[in-house]
């Protein structure tokens, strides 16, 4: 979180936030604070996940926009978090803090546990729900229509990291090839198959693995994007942290393996057309152009340890390179889309 954030949060923030929503921030756990402040709180011992927005990040509307399609896709059967209302009856509640909001909302705490790349239960299993998690919030959403259109487009995000954050004339570059890339991807087809609202960072660390199931949380991020993003998301991450350090070769062949297990879970719940898998590599640079805009935001690079900064690093030359994360064979899945 940034530093002038991080002044204005306190003690007395998290338990009026608490307060509203019935729940105890006594012996609050602090689970994170990168973009949102987020705690495990209690309610007659129960869990719940409190999560604190600064206004700087979101706005009011866009939170109700994410905790209404949060629980559409709950009441659909898909298994997510869902969004409680507070004493007053609201999804989203605003304490002003000097000149700025926090804006606070509650959530179910969901079963099972985070699972890691190094451990064994990262596995094809895990890959195959985590498609089919995936597959069956698309073909929920295709029902879904928003009250008020609360989410943005994805680009809107992305050309705002780029030109606030990609500042340096040594990353000029960068900032051209990023600009352009964004450029480019508005012209793939936005068609009621292929573009809609989706999750757009649903890596490992934003859900719980329990009884065979994947259980998705941390919407912040969602907004109309193209439906492949969420694979190219999944890809990316595990193969990025499974298998850092390595080449192009090693990447590949790992990522291309899971690739294949996360589709077969896809296609079992929702419908994915051969064309847009010739679009994912696309993804994997733009999660590189966005990766890159969030560390040079949130974290100062001089202070940063030898891992990070070899991490950075090696984003920076792969956008400079165009040199992809991973080389996926798309012509071997074709007999799977087509089964």
């Amino acid at each position: 979180m940034e530093a002038w954030i991080e002044e204005l949060f306190s003690k007395e923030l998290l338990y009026k936030a608490a307060e509203a929503f019935h729940t105890d921030a006594t012996n609050a756990k602090k689970l994170g604070d990168f973009e949102n402040y987020v705690f495990e709180v209690y309610r007659d011992e129960v869990p719940f996940i409190l999560r604190l927005t600064h206004s700087s990040h979101r706005t009011k509307e866009e939170i109700e926009g994410e905790l209404e399609w949060i629980n559409f896709l709950h009441a659909g059967g898909v298994d997510v978090s869902l969004a409680h209302t507070s004493g007053t009856n609201d999804l989203v509640e605003t304490f002003k803090v000097a000149d700025s909001k926090f804006f606070a909302c509650l959530f179910t705490k969901a079963p099972g546990q985070l699972v890691t790349h190094k451990e064994p239960a990262f596995n094809e299993a895990l890959f195959q729900a985590w498609g089919k998690a995936i597959g069956k919030m698309h073909a929920v959403t295709r029902l879904y229509e928003p009250t008020v259109r609360k989410r943005g487009n994805w680009y809107e995000n992305t050309e705002k990291q780029v030109t606030s954050f990609i500042t340096l004339e040594s990353d000029q570059e960068i900032k051209d090839k990023a600009l352009q890339l964004v450029t480019e991807m508005k012209q793939l087809p936005q068609r009621n198959d292929t573009y809609q609202l989706i999750h757009t960072d649903l890596h490992n660390h934003n859900f719980f693995y329990h009884e065979g199931k994947v259980y998705a949380f941390d919407f912040d991020d969602a907004s109309y994007h193209y439906l492949i993003s969420d694979l190219a998301i999944a890809v990316y991450y595990a193969t990025w942290r499974a298998t850092e350090g390595l080449g192009i070769k090693e990447r590949s062949a790992y990522g291309n393996d899971m690739f294949a297990h996360l589709l077969k879970g896809y296609v079992s719940e929702n419908k994915l057309s051969y064309e847009v898998l010739e679009w994912i590599p696309a993804f994997f640079r733009l999660r590189d152009v966005e990766l890159y805009s969030v560390f040079i935001q949130k974290i100062d690079l001089s202070k940063a340890d030898e891992r990070i900064k070899r991490l950075v690093g090696d984003i920076r030359d792969r956008i400079l390179r165009e040199e992809l994360l991973v080389e996926l064979d798309i012509e071997k899945y074709k007999d799977l889309l087509e089964s």
